[in-house]
């Protein structure tokens, strides 16, 4: 994945975190507040992720997407599980709130006695911490990019 790649995905989450705050100011699809935030926080993570080192079988690959993770691991989860294991285990501290965030998606989209007004604000304010976290690591991702091209223009 290249670094487009992964603005595309910064930008897909601002997309869909205005149009959660566009929801939200109007107060009647506060179902969907809470799916965009999903959304937005999913964009988020996967910016900060991919690409990917992964072994398998011995050899080191390059994974650009959660589609193409799922494939190579074989798993028979679906892409949004596997994607929570993924946040689990490369974005230390906001494991919980992904998944959190997830099941209010899973509820608001599915379950038609959810009661959402009561979990909008929860959403949005998982969405901050998840988005905090992942411009968090972006910076450090970045810097460490910096020094691994300044040591290879020195010949380190």
């Amino acid at each position: 994945m290249s670094l487009i790649q992964k603005k595309q995905h910064y930008l897909h989450a601002l997309h869909n975190e205005h149009a959660c705050d566009y929801l939200d100011s109007s107060n009647l699809y506060l179902d969907w507040v809470i799916t965009t935030s999903f959304y937005a926080a999913l964009h988020h993570v996967s910016a900060v992720i991919f690409p990917l080192r992964h072994k398998f079988r011995g050899e080191a690959k390059t994974v650009n997407d959660i589609g193409m993770y799922r494939d190579l691991i074989k798993s028979k989860e679906n892409k949004h599980a596997v994607m929570t294991k993924l946040v689990f285990s490369n974005c230390q501290g906001i494991g919980h709130s992904y998944k959190a965030l997830l099941e209010l998606s899973y509820a608001a989209r599915y379950e038609p006695t959810f009661q959402a007004y009561l979990y909008a604000d929860k959403a949005k304010r998982y969405l901050a911490a998840i988005k905090a976290h992942c411009a968090d690591a972006s910076q450090q991702n970045e810097m460490a990019a910096n020094i691994q091209n300044d040591r290879q223009q020195k010949g380190y």
